[in-house]
């Protein structure tokens, strides 16, 4: 049974509330789109929003404006950006920036990796979006460095090692399009990733 925007229960005042949205090259239909946007954002009354396929910067922005109490934030730097849409009277932010975005990462991470610093409640934390290589055959060969598989697995291996040294007592959240089905059965993450 599906919900209806009026009936969504998500979200409340006492709880962190986060989600991760792949908006599909937003936005695909215009102001269609915006506000169709707006609606579900304003029902889910999530306190950040991790989102994917950002396309056109001046309709990101025209989103925002359209949100009341929300900010956001996303980085101009290739295609199919990721960012944050936010509670600003709920989620103070510290800093937001990209994390292995220098050429030598673009096999593991061909979009841009957003990290957020912020504080909930007094707490802080960190969410790092990322939205990985998609496609693929759904076997891992990890003998050929560009198959899909094998490139979303040397990305998680980066975040992990990422989260380890830079952010070992601070709550980090994991959120993007991951693109795989996670089913890959004896597989470790690796400490001593090497390109």
């Amino acid at each position: 049974f599906s919900q209806y925007l009026d009936d969504l229960s998500f979200g409340s005042d006492s709880t962190f509330d986060i989600m991760t949205w792949n908006l599909e090259w937003f936005p695909t239909n215009g102001q269609a789109t915006i506000d169709s946007v707006i609606t579900i954002i304003e029902s889910l009354d999530m306190d950040i929003i991790a989102i994917q396929e950002i396309d056109n910067e001046a309709l990101f922005a025209q989103l925002l404006d359209g949100l009341e109490g929300y900010e956001g934030h996303y980085q101009v730097s290739s295609y199919l950006e990721v960012g944050y849409i936010y509670k600003s009277a709920t989620i103070q932010v510290d800093t937001i920036y990209e994390i292995y975005n220098t050429s030598i990462y673009n096999r593991p991470f061909p979009r841009k990796t957003l990290l957020m610093d912020f504080e909930f409640m007094g707490e802080e934390m960190v969410v790092i979006n990322s939205h990985l290589k998609c496609c693929g055959n759904g076997y891992m060969d990890l003998n050929d460095p560009w198959d899909e598989e094998t490139r979303r697995y040397d990305a998680c291996n980066l975040l992990s090692t990422f989260v380890e040294e830079n952010y070992p007592e601070t709550k980090v959240i994991l959120v993007g399009d991951f693109n795989d089905l996670i089913q890959e059965s004896g597989l470790v993450l690796s400490k001593n990733f090497e390109f």
